[in-house]
């Protein structure tokens, strides 16, 4: 009875430090090992606090000919991105849209003060995933956005543009007829005056 008086204490005190050993190794890794951005750096140095260009490739479900390469920075809004998709698809921007990103809905809205407002930054992209972008919710274009890498911001990389672009393939009609033109990976800078993001 007496020697595990004694041994209960030692036991508590081994397990205390133990535990705490165990929260600071967690810590440290979470400090110190790399970016899941692939960028190859620490991410105390990397995404913590950084703006980034993200490198986002996107295509239409139904038309896999087709695809296009959007270079945005982090500090763009969702709405900045739908501008630049509608760019690249040189589509009507005349309709209602949503992206669906790990189970949440950010939606357009015409009254202004939209979910899609957020900063791109804040939604935690990780090069590898992918997700969905719904335009006009009465013929419902399904298009797939996959992020295929993220680079420093660089002050002088865009100018007065909002953001770079490049189309590969046929581009598609939005309305289905056959006066698509042909663009086969040729490089578009957007325009600043009706790409610039703004409503």
């Amino acid at each position: 009875m007496h020697l595990n008086r004694m041994i209960q204490p030692l036991f508590i005190l081994m397990a205390s430090r133990y535990i705490l050993r165990h929260v600071e190794e967690s810590k440290m890794q979470t400090v110190y090992q790399l970016c899941e951005c692939r960028s190859g750096k620490k991410f105390k140095f990397c995404c913590k606090d950084k703006n980034f260009v993200y490198s986002l490739r996107v295509h239409h479900s139904a038309f896999e000919d087709f695809y296009g390469v959007v270079k945005i920075p982090g500090t763009s809004s969702l709405h900045s991105l739908h501008v630049a998709i509608q760019a690249v698809f040189r589509w009507d921007d005349d309709h209602m849209y949503l992206f669906h990103l790990r189970g949440e809905e950010y939606q357009s809205s015409p009254l202004g003060d939209a979910d899609t407002e957020i900063e791109i930054k804040k939604l935690d992209l990780k090069v590898g995933m992918k997700f969905d972008y719904l335009f006009d919710f009465g013929d419902n274009h399904e298009f797939v956005i996959e992020v295929l890498g993220a680079e420093d911001f660089k002050a002088d990389q865009f100018g007065a543009k909002p953001f770079q672009m490049t189309r590969h393939g046929i581009v598609p009609n939005q309305y289905g007829d056959d006066d698509s033109s042909d663009d086969d990976d040729v490089d578009f800078d957007a325009d600043e005056s009706d790409m610039s993001g703004e409503r």
